[in-house]
């Protein structure tokens, strides 16, 4: 689940009485030096905190206007679960309004399970609360990091209050603020918006809502919508606002919500208000959405979000958009030249309104299309069925072989509203004109590197049927996660991108039936997309089937690619088969027993995931040698003369997956058990043996000597000399490369002082 983060206003503290102790106004924990919100805008990496009593403790006397009990339950988490609520300034302006900066997030860390402290979850909205807490950044994240500072509960006492407050206090009036003051007039969001941020606002409209599902996910949350209006300058685009759902009210269960959310407005509903909470996720980003018509392509960065409590918090106008509940295709993948017929289906929720016009908007390209994908769409109109009026169709004439085409839908009621099927920034609707259908039509997205679950195979829940060769098979038991998922394996008909994919199926789990490395398929099965990575399901049980029809007479071998390629350019290698070369381990011990490589002597500080998926390479598993006899997973600073395997996907993150061990090649490792005073000389096997082309050399020395390291061929000639140095007392590691020698028996001799010991290793290529 995307970690919640919001941005913090700070409330106007008050003397209770005489005696009561001291209180820090808001104004002073809210503002710093005058241009520092600026300074933040534009990234500046040592801009000051957003309080100068960030890390201090304070004591404050606020009002509850949004409680724990309307936020998403957090008392089934983990040890990182939280107490949510904000409380405004006691103080009024202008009859019963909040004061700019006047209110401000509570935060309460509520410990670990069987030892929570719940004392804010019983303070209802409307109570007046003393509160001791310190000034933090949100949820423990680098101070300033996302524009916000917030309290962290110590303790609280719920006030029965005397004067000066009259008791009960009013709730302050709702702030009433148009979309674009949250905006510069380039359309990126405006800071100054900081101060209405934890305030209880009401957007005013009209405006559009975006909504690109009304689909709950397994996590219980909608995905995110907005409300949209043009540009109020002469900049083509929308503007956008991402509204958020931390009310429990619009969560199913699996959200720490409800067992009936309330519902979400339909796509291209016109909302005349939205109430809710503002808060701020993150810190930079346009929140620009453009090309409006053709659609937006959605919200780049999510900074500002509003949280309404309940639907009656969002305002629709009476008439609403038509409703697109079916878009389809006859054909998946075309013949070149043949006409494509779109059929959709469409209805207005209103009685009294009717569809008037449904149109296809379509552009193409004959080059691997990018994000923007082609030039300008042309419009074809759709005709509505003579059978039923729900039914419209339009076609998209036929194209040369390699033409890619990308489409979208538009409905327009008698209402004057319209409605698209889809927001660009989650397209599917694509395709290409092929002779035959191949891996590369079930792969290929022209979006790279997605870090949401918005991108899918442009044949999602279509029966396909293509061909490959075996990259790998079930007993490299590359699943996700590999105890309950089915068995899988990787075809790849090709070393061009978007050649290769996973394929989910049932048997073939014994060596009589076993489908094997290099085996030429043929597979029929349903096109899915498992947590982000796409696969054909040809299960038996679901219809599928798998045929060996050969061996393939040339092999598949690894398309070798940089560390930055496969972070950059991701998805168009999802499932492939590819390798790395000379890469350095700059993370360990990362989740389960995935680490980080980047290319040796990279100008980029990035990195790209190594996971042992298959549970072989470093718990040494089955009959494999685990790569490192030292430790369970490698070091940072562990170096690979090459790593392969298959290009996966899991858990929001792009990844190699090795088979097995055979994929790890030159491993040098520097977490050897290092003896500093050793008693004796020894010489050590070298390790790994066999090896190609790179193995290590170990040994020690009890005192200083004249030291030699030398490697001999089977003939007695000697082909390298690794050392020859005066050494003072330690242990030792040397590599020693064989990229330029023959495979076949070798021996290396070391000599200090009269010390001499030789061994014997065998290259492998």
């Amino acid at each position: 689940m995307r970690k919640l983060v919001t941005l913090i206003s700070l409330l106007t503290l008050m003397s209770m009485s005489t005696m009561a102790q001291s209180l820090t106004p808001v104004t002073q924990l809210k503002q710093t030096n005058p241009d520092s919100l600026a300074r933040w805008f534009n990234a500046t990496p040592l801009a000051p905190f957003f309080s100068n009593n960030y890390g201090d403790t304070v004591t404050v006397i606020g009002q509850v206007i949004w409680s724990a009990d309307q936020s998403f339950d957090v008392l089934t988490g983990g040890d990182a679960s939280r107490a949510l609520i904000y409380i405004a300034d006691t103080a009024r302006v202008n009859g019963n309004k909040l004061p700019n900066f006047g209110a401000i997030q509570v935060f309460d860390q509520v410990g670990a399970v069987g030892n929570r402290d719940s004392s804010l979850f019983n303070v209802p909205r409307g109570e007046v609360i003393k509160l001791t807490a310190r000034i933090r950044s949100a949820f423990g994240s680098p101070p300033g990091y996302h524009h916000t500072i917030e309290l962290d509960k110590i303790n609280f006492t719920s006030l029965d209050l005397d004067d000066p407050l009259p008791n009960p206090i009013p709730l302050p009036d709702t702030l009433e603020i148009p979309l674009d003051s949250l905006f510069k007039a380039d359309g990126n969001m405006n800071m100054l918006a900081e101060k209405y941020d934890g305030a209880i606002v009401r957007i005013t409209g009209p405006m559009t809502a975006v909504v690109p599902s009304q689909v709950i996910g397994s996590n219980g949350r909608y995905a995110e919508w907005y409300v949209t209006k043009p540009f109020p300058t002469s900049l083509t685009g929308v503007l956008a606002l991402p509204i958020g759902d931390n009310s429990k009210f619009f969560r199913g269960t699996a959200g720490g919500g409800v067992a009936n959310p309330d519902p979400i407005p339909p796509n291209g509903a016109i909302v005349q208000s939205i109430t809710g909470i503002l808060s701020k996720v993150r810190s930079n980003g346009a929140l620009v959405v453009d090309t409006w018509d053709p659609p937006p392509s959605g919200a780049r960065g999510r900074t500002w979000r509003l949280h309404p409590f309940r639907a009656t918090d969002i305002v629709l106008a009476p008439s609403l958009p038509p409703v697109i509940a079916s878009v389809v295709r006859n054909l998946a993948v075309p013949p070149p030249n043949t006409a494509v017929t779109i059929t959709t289906t469409v209805s207005m929720p209103n009685a009294s309104d009717s569809v008037a016009a449904v149109q296809v908007f379509y552009n193409t390209t004959t080059t691997l299309p990018d994000r923007n994908f082609g030039g300008p769409y042309t419009t074809v109109n759709a005709t509505r069925s003579t059978t039923n009026d729900s039914v419209w169709a339009a076609i998209i004439p036929g194209f040369p072989e390699g033409t890619f085409v990308n489409y979208f839908v538009k409905a327009i009621g008698s209402n004057n509203l319209s409605v698209l099927d889809r927001d660009t920034a989650q397209a599917k609707n694509f395709f290409r004109f092929a002779n035959s259908m191949g891996i590369f039509d079930v792969q290929f997205s022209p979006y790279d590197n997605p870090v949401t679950s918005n991108i899918v195979s442009p044949l999602l829940d279509q029966t396909v049927t293509v061909r490959g060769t075996v990259t790998a098979d079930s007993l490299d038991n590359l699943n996700e996660p590999p105890n309950n998922a089915p068995i899988a394996i990787h075809i790849q008909d090709g070393r061009g991108v978007f050649s290769g994919v996973r394929v989910v199926l049932n048997g073939y789990t014994t060596p009589a039936g076993q489908i094997v490395r290099n085996d030429s398929v043929e597979v029929t099965g349903i096109v899915r997309e498992s947590f982000s990575y796409t696969q054909i399901d040809a299960r038996q049980s679901a219809g599928g089937s798998i045929t060996k029809i050969g061996t393939a007479t040339t092999p598949i071998t690894p398309l070798v690619l940089t560390t930055d390629t496969l972070r950059v350019r991701s998805e168009r290698f999802e499932g492939m088969l590819v390798q790395v070369n000379n890469v350095e381990v700059t993370r360990a011990r990362l989740a389960g027993q995935e680490f980080a490589i980047r290319q040796q002597n990279a100008t980029t500080t990035d990195d790209y995931l190594v996971d042992d998926l298959s549970g072989w390479d470093f718990r040494g598993g089955g009959t494999a040698v685990p790569v490192n006899p030292d430790a369970d997973t490698v070091r940072v600073g562990d170096r690979f003369a090459a790593l392969r395997g298959i290009h996966f996907f899991s858990f929001g993150q792009y990844k190699l997956t090795p088979r097995r061990t055979g994929d790890y090649e030159g491993y040098l490792f520097t977490n050897e058990k290092v003896n500093p005073t050793p008693r004796q000389f020894s010489l050590a096997q070298n390790y790994p043996n066999p090896f190609n082309p790179i193995t290590m050399i170990r040994y020690e020395l009890p005192e200083r000597a004249d030291v030699t390291l030398k490697v001999y061929d089977v003939l007695g000639r000697e082909v390298a000399t690794l050392v020859n140095a005066a050494q003072g007392q330690g242990s030792y590691q040397v590599p020693f490369n064989a990229s330029n020698l023959a495979s076949g028996i070798y021996f290396y001799r070391l000599k200090a002082g009269s010390f001499m010991q030789t061994k014997k290793m065998l290259l492998v290529k």
